[in-house]
């Protein structure tokens, strides 16, 4: 099958890298208890609500209009929604999805253009890295951020480069709708690398077409500014305070989180390859790259400012996260890809062999942590599971060998592709228990049910049911009047709110705990005790 899959990249490689990872990425991708981003939910229930009320405008959440972000994340799977034939979450995850390939595809023929790498390489660097296994299949803005701001940039380095009107159109497009994923922030993200881009041109005596960056700069500000007009015609001042003040300058004064975090995800989200990071420190390397004579120049020039400014700007605010990297993550990949290709023979030294036995360490670590999980009878009990354990550990051993003996770079992104792709979406459901099970769902059946539930939008969506009334865990104490039949409740919170006098169980089942640390997983592992990684929910009634 591997060496199939090996003669299909090479003879069909384009379109072929595509095919299987639309094919990995799609499995089952409407499934509820998939793995998924703890924020999913909401942004799925608001894109619900604005379909169900017809409003391309105003961003609904419970019935309230909400404005923590534009609305272009949320329109993306309209049309899918208008076919009628896919669930909610399937079609929101999958727009998410399809613009993710297409948009890589794009980005890969551009660094061929620009940086005679083949695309077909490119695209599988791209696509075999853990933040595409994990952003392309769930509905997050991080994705349509970091995609369509980097499309928006290297049309208009294009634009600046051939003079071609066609680029200047697209530049001008792609970077109205960045904004109008994320808000004014990608206009800084955007505006900001170019400026020190141009600079740099004007440095080194290169001509500039201020004309034509006048026009662009207007029609992007206009079109990216329609959706907030409109919004302030409407809602007056009230729109500025909250979507400005509220959700946006908020984030530089709330709890600060330390620095440390983005980088972490940009090293995350970015393996394998962000092991041969210690390459791109040779700076006699460097040295040779960046001449004004070399044609590559200016497209290195324009990556490094580019991911500089992407990345950097997300330091400033005090609400960080892993996630925040991702903006810069493309361009961080090409200046990878182009250090790992710009050699024309095999790249040798300390740094060389550290990142070659870093990188296949990496596979060679899953592949204990796949066999450990035969010690669990219960997950095994189909042969169909059976089957995709071992082809996920068949997988990880190419990936091990691919790197180990280092092949070639298609081959290795490739063999990543397989086994992130294979286990992200195939292994992973194996452990998986469902927010709410088939047996709770035939009880509930028409019954009046509250969820105590921070999100609950996987509950309603689970039973089939819309409109749930919602309570807070701290407020269960104080609203327990207004249950009026079935409690769907976390057991920790019966707990806390000394509860247990007031209600009959019916039914009890557990689901994973939320933000779990890799050292609590291979704890839990080791113990051969899953039950510390997760809590219970009850279906309950009051006592009355």
């Amino acid at each position: 099958m591997i060496k199939w899959l090996m003669r299909l990249t090479q003879k069909h490689g384009f379109l072929a890298s595509f095919i299987l990872a639309f094919i990995l990425m799609a499995w089952d991708i409407g499934n509820l208890d998939a793995i998924r981003q703890g924020t999913e939910g909401f942004y799925l229930q608001i894109s619900k609500e604005m379909n169900a009320a017809h409003s391309f405008l105003t961003p609904y959440f419970r019935g309230e209009p909400h404005w923590s972000k534009p609305p272009l994340h949320f329109w993306l799977p309209f049309p899918f929604y208008a076919v009628g034939f896919l669930e909610t979450t399937t079609a929101a995850r999958l727009s998410i999805l399809l613009l993710s390939l297409f948009s890589i595809a794009y980005i890969a023929s551009w660094v061929q253009r620009f940086f005679s790498i083949p695309k077909t390489t490119a695209a599988l660097f791209f696509l075999s890295t853990i933040g595409f296994a994990k952003y392309s299949r769930i509905f997050m803005m991080e994705m349509p951020l970091s995609l369509l701001s980097t499309l928006g940039s290297i049309f208009l380095f294009s634009a600046l480069i051939d003079q071609r009107r066609s680029d200047w159109l697209y530049a001008t497009l792609f970077c109205a709708l960045s904004v109008l994923v994320k808000g004014p922030v990608a206009w800084v993200m955007i505006g900001g690398s170019f400026s020190i881009f141009l600079f740099l041109r004007q440095y080194f005596k290169q001509s500039i077409p201020y004309k034509k960056l006048l026009i662009f700069s207007l029609a992007t500000f206009a079109l990216g500014s329609l959706w907030f007009v409109a919004c302030y015609i409407k809602y007056g001042q009230y729109f500025i305070d909250y979507f400005f003040l509220r959700e946006n300058l908020g984030k530089f004064t709330s709890k600060p989180y330390p620095i440390r975090v983005v980088f972490q995800g940009l090293i995350i989200f970015s393996l394998p390859w962000s092991l041969f990071l210690p390459l791109v420190f040779n700076i006699e390397n460097w040295k040779k790259r960046l001449t004004a004579v070399d044609k590559k120049f200016w497209p290195r020039v324009f990556v490094l400012s580019s991911f500089f400014v992407f990345f950097f700007l997300w330091l400033i605010p005090n609400q960080r996260s892993h996630h925040y990297a991702m903006p810069s993550i493309f361009f961080f990949l090409i200046i990878l890809l182009d250090t790992m290709k710009c050699h024309h023979s095999p790249i040798k030294g300390i740094a060389a062999s550290f990142s070659n036995l870093a990188s296949s360490t990496l596979f060679f670590t899953l592949l204990p942590i796949l066999l450990m999980t035969f010690a669990f009878p219960s997950l095994f009990e189909s042969s169909s599971n059976i089957l995709v354990m071992l082809l996920a550990i068949a997988f990880t051993l190419f990936a091990f060998i691919s790197f180990f003996r280092k092949v070639s770079l298609r081959t290795r992104a490739l063999s990543a592709l397989l086994c992130f792709g294979f286990i992200w979406s195939f292994v992973t459901p194996l452990f998986v228990y469902p927010t709410v099970p088939d047996r709770v769902i035939k009880i509930v059946a028409d019954r009046d049910l509250t969820v105590v539930y921070r999100k609950p939008y996987f509950i309603e969506e689970a039973i089939d049911r819309n409109g749930l009334l919602i309570i807070n865990p701290q407020q269960i104490s104080t609203r327990l009047y207004e249950v009026k039949d079935l409690l769907l409740i976390p057991e920790r919170v019966i707990k806390q709110q000394g509860l247990e006098s007031k209600i009959r169980t019916i039914d009890t089942w557990r689901v994973w705990q939320k933000s779990r640390k890799l050292s609590h997983i291979l704890d839990a592992i080791s113990k051969s005790d899953l039950s510390i990684l997760q809590e219970s929910l009850m279906l309950v009634e009051l006592k009355r």
